[in-house]
């Protein structure tokens, strides 16, 4: 079953979440099981909307973190998916 973008968005701010220091690319990609050309566009929607800020580090590669404003998209789309009794 194909995921809408809410859902996809949703999945890669918890793949972001659960490292507090940062996550890189690669660990976006494979916990929120996205493709590199879908995560580009994702990334800086998520970006544009303050819900994940982009660190760079000593090697130029980017960090992503997010942001008080990320973790309540979580937490209010969870409740969602919860009364819609869709875990």
């Amino acid at each position: 079953m194909k995921r809408e973008r809410l859902e996809i968005l949703f999945d890669i701010l918890s793949a972001i979440s659960i490292r507090p220091k940062g996550a890189k690319t690669t660990s976006i990609i494979r916990k929120a099981n996205i493709n590199n050309k879908k995560k580009v566009g994702c990334l800086s929607e998520l970006e544009t909307r303050g819900m994940i800020r982009v660190n760079i580090d000593k090697h130029n590669r980017p960090t992503y973190i997010i942001t008080n404003k990320g973790i309540q998209y979580i937490t209010k789309f969870a409740e969602i998916k919860y009364l819609l009794g869709s875990n």
